[in-house]
């Protein structure tokens, strides 16, 4: 019984404010992709589809930056009313 509430009490839905959770799956998606087009299309395009790839990387790469941009900053806080004497 009391394991029970223990890992009830572990189990917590996830927060995903900025919806970095919804698109978390391309991150791995994307190179997937560029490597079945460059499978496909490589000998058919300059430099032997190395672009593909190029960009797909990078464009991982942004993406897995994305929860370390700052948050932007609540509404709430820019109407302070406090004055100082």
């Amino acid at each position: 019984m009391v394991a029970a509430e223990t890992s009830e009490a572990l189990v917590r839905p996830i927060a995903d404010p900025g919806g970095f959770l919804t698109y978390s799956w391309l991150i791995a998606f994307l190179p997937a992709m560029s490597a079945v087009l460059t499978l496909f299309l490589g000998k058919r395009t300059p430099g032997k589809g190395s672009v593909y790839g190029i960009a797909a990387v990078g464009a991982s790469l942004v993406l897995s930056l994305g929860p370390g941009a700052p948050a932007p900053a609540s509404r709430a806080r820019t109407s302070d009313t406090s004055s100082s004497p």
